[in-house]
This record gives C-alpha cells, structure tokens and sequence, in this order.
C-alpha cells in the first residue's frame, strides 16, 4: 500500500482538485516528442522500469521518480538509469532529450 503524497503543497493538491472537479484537464504540446523515434522514447521510459507512459514536451526524468522515494533512492534511480542508458542523466532532463542522446549510444 503506497503512502500518501507528502512533497506536494497544499496548493497544488487544491489546484489539481480544482481542475479535476472542473474537468479541465489540459495536455503539453508533442511537438519536440513526435520528431524524436519513438523507439528511443520507449526504449527511455523501459530503462526507467515502466512499460508505457503518457509524454509530452514537458515530460522530465523526474516525473517517472517516485515521491516517496529519499535522496539516496533517487541518487540509486538515477545511476542504474544511467547505467542502463550508457549515459548520464538527471532529474530534471527532459525525456525527449535523452532520448536524443541515447540515439547516439543506441546507434539506430
């Protein structure tokens, strides 16, 4: 049983209820996503231990890091991640551009 979210803000928690209740919900572009072969978009989000996933633009390594995880479990995430993609990589890259730079290690 997972815990509750404790790194969110009582405002967002508020602003994501908000749009919820409002059925407003809104998707980032795709642009930069749809010119990148999404056989190395897949092969980004596999290395992270997922099977599939919504990304967009916007889409960061760090969304796919689980807020319950401590400093110590994202630092294990994120070099087996690395180890994975023979790259580095950190929180804050954005998927699209990983997955440019795997292109090159990948060689596809």
């Amino acid at each position: 049983m997972s815990r509750p979210l404790k790194k969110i803000s009582k405002t967002i928690k508020a602003k994501i209820n908000k749009a919820i209740k409002a059925r407003k919900f809104e998707l980032a572009p795709t642009k930069k996503i749809d010119q990148v072969d999404y056989k190395l978009i897949d092969g980004v989000i596999k290395a992270m231990g997922f099977r599939g996933a919504l990304v967009t633009d916007e889409s960061r390594i760090g969304d796919f890091i689980s807020f319950e995880m401590g400093p110590k479990e994202e630092e294990r995430f994120l070099k087996k991640l690395n180890k994975k993609l023979g790259l580095i990589v950190t929180a804050k890259d954005f998927i699209w551009k990983v997955a440019e730079k795997y292109k090159t290690v990948k060689k596809i």
